[in-house]
């Protein structure tokens, strides 16, 4: 099973900020504090207090926090824990988690048409795009279907935009098969994640800011 834990940054205030953030090992703290923007540090805080509210329930000890590393793709992980992956956009972080492989994108649909970008896509994304009738939603929509494989994968997304149609909800590569599904959200936002194998998905949103310590 794959878990995807998601919130709203409004739960989290000025007030409450420095008594949650404290709630995160030493590190995690000034990563968080490295972004200029409260928007930005409160988005990264929740990730992070998802993730280890994610392990207590799992089981997990809180030394296991402390193996936090990333992979030759920057990819962050955890040993001896599950694969698990962040993203975050407009007022939404969302957390998935699950034993295999996974990549998990969220893109709030405020921007205007990154027409520019069309052309590093895939030429049926490309079709798709340019002939829907509403090709911003178009575009979102294919955008967070071609990060999470991205992200799941490690391909990169400066070489990986052209190669792979996320059109259909099963993609091969290198004799790997992989599944992506697009997740309803809330209005305003689109959501996918990318995963290896055959998984149900849970949605949880999360609430409890109060409940996360060990």
């Amino acid at each position: 099973m794959i878990t995807i834990k998601y919130c709203k940054t409004e739960i989290v205030d000025p007030v409450s900020f420095s008594r949650l953030l404290a709630q995160l090992p030493k590190f995690m703290q000034e990563e968080v504090l490295w972004y200029k923007f409260s928007a930005d540090r409160n988005s990264r805080l929740l990730g992070r207090l998802m993730l280890m509210s994610a392990i207590k329930e799992s089981g997990g000890d809180e030394a296991l926090i402390d193996t936090w590393q990333r992979d030759e793709h920057n990819k962050p992980f955890i040993s001896g824990w599950n694969n698990f992956n962040i993203s975050h956009s407009g007022d939404y972080v969302v957390l998935a988690y699950g034993e295999d492989s996974m990549g998990i994108d969220v893109e709030q649909n405020s921007k205007d048409l990154a027409t520019d970008l069309l052309q590093y896509f895939h030429k049926n994304e490309q079709k798709y795009i340019l002939n829907s009738t509403d090709k911003k939603s178009a575009f979102y929509y294919v955008w967070v279907r071609k990060e999470a494989l991205l992200k799941a994968t490690g391909i990169g997304i400066v070489n990986g935009l052209d190669q792979h149609s996320c059109l259909s909800d099963s993609i091969s590569i290198s004799g790997t098969s992989w599944n992506v599904k697009s997740i309803e959200l809330d209005l305003g936002y689109f959501c996918s994640i990318c995963f290896k194998g055959n998984h149900e998905i849970c949605m949880e949103e999360y609430k409890g800011v109060e409940v996360v310590s060990f």
